[in-house]
């Protein structure tokens, strides 16, 4: 039996397994958790389209990623994709698309388009060579039930492998890099997909017992980087590892 009083933990080791170590530690027969209030979220859709696995649109995808540090660091979280090229669209001119999903909570409507207009009127602003055409779509929700209605649960899973990478904020910072590697990790018809996980309860949140079993680069990532929908590690492995001398971070 592994006893909790007071965050004094009598068995540490034990409870680091059971805290994120798999099913092979023991059975939890009683838990009791702390609740709070539920909040209000916004919830940003958007989608960047330019053409199809362009120039402009490995340009975008990069100068896209060396913005999310600041975004998270302001509250945003969430996941998008990078596709080079989107059969789904009809002209070739938008096939090349950014898109994804933000959730920001406890702000307004008008406080997230704040957040992220400045990143948008970038991109507008750009000197690439092809148009990048912006849509986005703000929708306030008075807590997380609210939103889970809205979106009904969709099929997951696929039968392949994804490789993935924690990008960190030094990851993030070289524009040229990232446009060279993420464009040779990711020939078409492969894609990106991320998810932006840090937030200050994960960089400074201080764990029961000082430990678990979450890999610690989780601690200072920014982003969840992962290939799909197969991961073939002689076309796409070296390209993601060299991320890791500005560094990124090892397979998750």
């Amino acid at each position: 039996m592994i006893q909790i009083l007071f965050g004094v933990i009598a068995h540490d080791s034990k409870f680091a397994g059971l805290q994120g170590g798999g099913s092979t530690f023991g059975i939890i027969v009683s838990v009791t958790v702390k609740a709070y209030p539920s909040i209000s979220a916004v919830e940003y859709l958007f989608a960047y389209n330019t053409t199809a696995d362009s120039d402009t649109f490995w340009s975008l995808v990069a100068d896209f990623h060396t913005r999310l540090p600041d975004l998270s660091d302001s509250g945003v979280m969430g996941y998008y994709y990078a596709i080079p090229n989107d059969t789904s669209e009809a002209d070739p001119a938008t096939a090349g698309k950014v898109m994804g999903i933000w959730l920001v909570p406890q702000k307004t409507v008008a406080q997230v388009r704040a957040l992220i207009r400045p990143m948008e009127v970038a991109i507008g602003a750009s000197q690439w060579p092809d148009k990048v055409v912006i849509s986005s779509l703000a929708t306030q929700h008075p807590d997380f039930a609210a939103d889970w209605s809205a979106n009904p649960p969709e099929p997951v899973g696929f039968d392949g492998r994804l490789g993935s990478r924690l990008l960190g904020r030094p990851a993030l910072s070289n524009a040229t890099a990232l446009k060279a590697l993420l464009k040779q990790s990711t020939p078409v018809p492969w894609a990106l997909m991320g998810n932006l996980v840090a937030g200050k309860g994960l960089n400074e949140v201080k764990i029961a017992g000082g430990n678990n079993s979450v890999n610690p680069a989780w601690r200072t990532a920014y982003v969840h980087l992962s290939k799909y929908p197969a991961y073939r590690p002689r076309c796409c492995l070296t390209a993601l590892t060299a991320l890791e001398s500005y560094p990124a971070y090892g397979p998750t």
